[in-house]
């Protein structure tokens, strides 16, 4: 995803698989970007995934960062990424991209 984002414009931070969350929020405060995406490949990631939302939903300097989250276990089950407490979901790439974009008006 990192790469496919960099190619569409944007400066991409992967930090790879497995980030603790404290490890995203300090990331979060450090580059302070303007998007996180998180992906899920399986449904045993997803309750991972809500807690790196959580965790930046509760520093106040990483509250207000837009996540966007994608995967197989969003492609799915419809609004998934609502319940992970996220502000968009994507089926792929190319949706994630798109999504990203509206989510921030950029690049």
């Amino acid at each position: 995803a990192a790469d496919r984002f960099a190619c569409e414009g944007w400066r991409a931070h992967p930090l790879g698989a497995s980030v603790p969350p404290e490890d995203l929020v300090r990331t979060v405060r450090d580059v302070s970007p303007d998007l996180v995406v998180l992906a899920a490949h399986l449904g045993l990631h997803v309750s991972a995934a809500a807690r790196a939302i959580e965790a930046l939903r509760a520093d106040s300097a990483c509250a207000s960062t837009p996540v966007l989250v994608g995967g197989h276990p969003f492609r799915v089950v419809d609004d998934l990424w609502t319940v992970v407490g996220a502000d968009a979901g994507a089926a792929d790439l190319d949706d994630a991209v798109a999504a990203a974009r509206a989510l921030v008006r950029a690049p």
